[in-house]
């Protein structure tokens, strides 16, 4: 029997749906790196009552998923811990949102032998007053706190983020592209400039940035957005007010697949977030050359690092226009090169394979004999 066989995997999550969800991805990918390991995604919904068997569409195919209430997932857990308790395996569970860390703190009450990995997929400091206990209460039984880039970790406050690195437990894991779906897209350009912007329409988002963009420049013929948010209203408001309604289009959720398919056919990509961890739509937009523009914040200065790519200030709109204008003004054949080095850094360095086999690996490490791990640290 091999080793994967006695260890089990339960994600914990608050939302599943076909976008880029990094829990989505790590789960796909995990199930055939190392089938077996994973048990279906677990859906905490504060209005769900009792558990409950989904499917969803992730990719090409669709998963199945549990659905449940906040109680009904605690019960669910314990039961599957006993059961792999009582055939001689281990369980970790791998909470993914801040405002789920009282399930992960009563499990490990009732269940002291489980394994609690924690993601912080996000910016400490923009939290919620109830995120930030969370992920405060999580910091105290975490086993792993993994974060999704280098720079979230000096958001987390000093006695927690010194507590957590005294007893090795934080680490940092980029998120990936799945670049063996990607390279299925073609590229295709064209004169007529598209920009793409994936980003839900929530302040963090800086959505009312990006369409002082469009209205300030004339060089940028049409822009598609996917997502949707608590903004939406706001937005088509200020499009109305800025008369660039003919230049715009907001698409809301869509297939992964017409994404991509998007971004291949499209000149720019604009991520203008005030503050996020490492965004996976960001990675995907480099990887189907689609040449991104983004904020200087913390985890785009480390993309910017490893692709060799400029950021630009949200303080100076006009450092954004330019810089645009400038990109879309060269050559085509000196476009098709730059987008070409880009390809290839953003693949090497962010490929999902090689991110999914990291926790992987940091899964089978937390059920090992502490003389056999290895560290990840």
């Amino acid at each position: 029997m091999s080793r994967n066989s006695y260890i089990r995997v339960i994600h914990l999550v608050r939302s599943i749906g076909p976008t880029s969800m990094p829990w989505n991805d790590l789960y796909r990918i995990s199930r055939r790196l190392a089938p077996g390991l994973m048990y279906p995604i677990l859906q905490v919904s504060p209005w769900q009552f009792r558990v409950i068997i989904c499917w969803e569409n992730c990719i090409d195919k669709k998963f199945k998923y549990f659905k449940s209430g906040p109680i009904s997932a605690l019960l669910l857990i314990i039961r599957i811990f006993r059961r792999n308790i009582k055939k001689g395996g281990h369980l970790i569970l791998h909470v993914h949102n801040p405002v789920l860390g009282f399930i992960a703190v009563l499990t490990k009450f009732f269940c002291p032998q489980i394994k609690v990995i924690v993601n912080m997929h996000n910016d400490w400091r923009y939290f919620q007053y109830y995120q930030k206990f969370g992920i405060f209460l999580l910091s105290k039984i975490a086993d792993r706190f993994i974060t999704v880039s280098k720079s979230l970790i000096s958001t987390i406050p000093k006695r927690e983020r010194l507590l957590l690195q005294k007893k090795r437990k934080l680490i940092s894991i980029y998120n990936g592209i799945d670049s063996r779906r990607l390279i299925k897209f073609q590229r295709k350009n064209s004169s007529f400039v598209t920009a793409v912007v994936i980003a839900r329409m929530v302040p963090q988002k800086n959505c009312f940035f990006i369409l002082d963009i469009l209205s300030q420049t004339h060089l940028i013929d049409y822009l598609i957005w996917f997502g949707e948010g608590s903004e939406k209203d706001k937005i088509e408001r200020k499009i109305e007010q800025f008369g660039i309604g003919n230049r715009i289009e907001l698409r809301g959720i869509r297939p992964r697949d017409e994404v991509y398919q998007t971004l291949a056919q499209s000149s720019i990509y604009i991520s203008a977030s005030n503050w996020e961890g490492i965004g996976v739509a960001n990675l995907e937009a480099a990887a189907l050359g689609c040449w991104p523009f983004m904020s200087d914040i913390p985890p785009h200065r480390e993309i910017a690092e490893v692709l060799n790519i400029s950021i630009y200030p949200l303080e100076n709109i006009n450092a954004w226009i330019k810089a645009i204008e400038d990109f879309i003004k060269l050559p085509i054949d000196r476009q098709n090169r730059k987008r070409r080095e880009l390809v290839e850094l953003t693949i090497r360095n962010f490929d999902l394979d090689n991110t999914v086999s990291k926790y992987i690996e940091l899964y089978l490490n937390e059920v090992a004999p502490i003389s056999t791990r290895r560290s990840l640290a």
